[in-house]
């Protein structure tokens, strides 16, 4: 009979723990946005633990998902144990690190866009003097895409001798965000009335650091007029014509080199 005291006792106290046992708080505090970019962006995502019990509690496991546009781009498993102490809130952070160009869609799908969807899963273990319990903490919010720099050709001057013409195109890029740009190089290639004129690149190595920033450049094309067909060269000395101008910038980034498209077709009149 006092053996079974003994377990009657125990069992009343493990039930009277149970009982008093209070489930802790687990969320997710914040999701901050750094570096964000065409090519990619970090997410901060803060989760909490709140400890509403008199006895300290270990988070023993963490798994999470990163969904970008519904899409699974990020796994990760922590394996650290963090000690919460009783009557006490713990806070720690998730580094996460997005490169667009792994998306379905690349840079490209991104850049059609003024924002993408993310979306934050968790599964926590935590151990306790009850039992191990598990919390399932998640966010879901939207990433800003930036708005791409502008480019636009300034004005277009032509210069004829005897045996050529030269046409001189000025461009402008300037910045339409407040992010830091650094390009390295411009790929471009120019068409008048549909006659290709010009496939070339020019190195810029420059950085657009604030918005409204502007860099200026010169390109400049000579045509032999003994090469040129008769409706290019007649179109260029009438000063009214179109022009296609199609440019690829290339960037660079923390997320790696990546690339915007542009492509500008207009009337142009020069007198």
């Amino acid at each position: 009979m006092a053996i079974a005291g003994v377990i009657i006792t125990q069992f009343s106290c493990a039930s009277l723990a149970k009982k008093a046992f209070k489930t802790p708080v687990v969320k997710v505090e914040n999701v901050i946005l750094r570096d964000v970019s065409f090519a990619g962006t970090d997410l901060d995502v803060v989760i909490s633990v709140d400890n509403p019990n008199v006895v300290g509690i270990t988070l023993n496991r963490l798994e999470y998902e990163l969904y970008i546009e519904g899409e699974k781009v990020i796994t990760g498993i922590k394996t650290d144990k963090l000690q919460i102490a009783a009557k006490k809130k713990s806070e720690f952070t998730i580094p996460v690190e997005v490169f667009y160009k792994g998306l379905k869609s690349g840079i490209m799908g991104v850049l059609n866009k003024d924002k993408i969807s993310y979306e934050f899963k968790s599964l926590l273990t935590i151990n306790t003097p009850i039992t191990d319990l598990t919390f399932h903490p998640k966010a879901s919010g939207n990433i800003p895409i930036p708005k791409r720099p502008h480019f636009n050709v300034e004005k277009i001057e032509t210069d004829f001798s005897f045996s050529e013409v030269n046409i001189a195109f000025f461009i402008s890029l300037s910045n339409n965000d407040d992010i830091k740009l650094d390009i390295s190089k411009m790929n471009y290639a120019i068409k008048i009335n549909g006659e290709s004129i010009a496939n070339s690149f020019m190195s810029i190595q420059k950085n657009l650091g604030t918005k409204d920033e502007k860099l200026t450049y010169k390109i400049p094309v000579t045509l032999k007029l003994l090469q040129m067909k008769k409706s290019l060269l007649s179109a260029i000395k009438s000063g009214k014509f179109r022009y296609q101008f199609n440019m690829n910038m290339e960037l660079n980034s923390k997320y790696g080199p990546y690339q915007l498209p542009y492509n500008v077709e207009k009337d142009y009149q020069l007198y």
